[in-house]
């Protein structure tokens, strides 16, 4: 696999909006991945949709905690 990296040279205020949003996004997903799971774990319902988000967490495990 290749990884492409590029470095910005943004001003100060400009780095710390988009490192706020890159925060509160990985905050949300996992506020989402959290209540999926939960919901899971306490209705055996929308296995699927678990699966297609992460695959990782659901491939041979019978419950989520």
């Amino acid at each position: 696999m290749r990884v492409v990296s590029n470095y910005l040279r943004l001003p100060q205020k400009t780095f710390w909006i988009l490192d706020t949003l890159a925060y509160h996004a990985k905050s949300m997903y996992n506020v989402g991945m959290y209540n999926v799971r939960q919901h899971y774990a306490t209705h055996r319902e929308n296995r699927q949709i678990l699966l297609g988000l992460r695959p990782d967490l659901t491939s041979g495990v019978d419950i989520l905690v």
